[in-house]
């Protein structure tokens, strides 16, 4: 008769041969394979795992099975690098020769550059110089500042008209805005332009719609201005340049 060591000796060697069913079936399972349940319960029972010791094992086994396609994977990974950093290189070199050449071409335009720069600067000179009161005639120089003058007096007009313009649309618009919440400007318009309704007018009101008709009407005006002070401003521009044309030919 076997003795109880021997029981248990006989028992651990059949589960150790019965680990590797376990092994193939967690295999089969991580692969989607279908199975009779009894056949599972068996394999369990003979290698002596539990239930959660197999279902650990099945996640396990697809692991490496992710795993070991991941790692099959780094030969064409480390091709397709290779190839990239060889491109990257040949992409640099090509870049520095580029750089190279346009170094050797732009020297010397910057150099041109430079003396153009200088010519510029030097014909800039003497271009006011030709005009300086020390290198004309008393006439000229009278002439051209009268130029200058005419010409400062005219810009000053347009701003002039062109400040007034502003202010008296910015006046309008805003009586207009205030209006809009009080029935609106063409209804107090209305009310003010009918002397037996005007006295139903508050004297805000009065004063808001004469605010509207009379910043229209004086940006309209200065609108009107403004065309002949623009047209006075191009004379004496055109008067200066002729004068400082005048001055240089001298």
């Amino acid at each position: 008769m076997a003795s109880i060591l021997d029981v248990r000796n006989i028992l651990k060697t059949h589960r150790k041969q019965k680990a590797g069913d376990v092994f193939d079936l967690a295999r089969r399972l991580a692969n989607n394979e279908s199975f009779d349940p009894e056949d599972i319960l068996a394999a369990v029972t003979a290698s002596g795992v539990t239930d959660d010791e197999l279902a650990d094992l099945v996640d396990m086994v697809r692991r490496r099975v992710e795993l070991r396609a991941r790692a099959a994977t780094a030969q064409a990974a480390e091709k397709e690098l290779a190839q990239a950093r060889d491109g990257i290189r040949r992409q640099r070199e090509a870049l520095d020769e580029a750089e190279r050449r346009y170094r050797r071409a732009v020297e010397p335009l910057l150099e041109q550059e430079a003396r153009a720069e200088e010519r510029v600067r030097e014909a800039t000179i003497a271009s006011s110089a030709l005009l300086s009161n020390t290198n004309l005639p008393t006439v000229f120089v009278e002439r051209v500042e009268q130029a200058k003058q005419q010409l400062h007096d005219a810009s000053r007009a347009v701003q002039e008209i062109e400040d007034t313009i502003r202010r008296q649309t910015e006046r309008a618009e805003t009586a207009a805005e205030r209006l809009e919440g009080d029935g609106g400007f063409d209804r107090r318009n209305g009310q003010y332009l009918d002397p037996d309704r005007r006295q139903t007018l508050t004297l805000e009101q009065i004063e808001l719609v004469e605010a509207v008709r009379g910043g229209r009407h004086q940006a309209a005006e200065a609108t009107k201005k403004l065309e002949q002070a623009q047209a006075v401003h191009a004379t004496a521009m055109a008067a200066l340049q002729d004068a400082e044309r005048q001055a240089r030919e001298f």
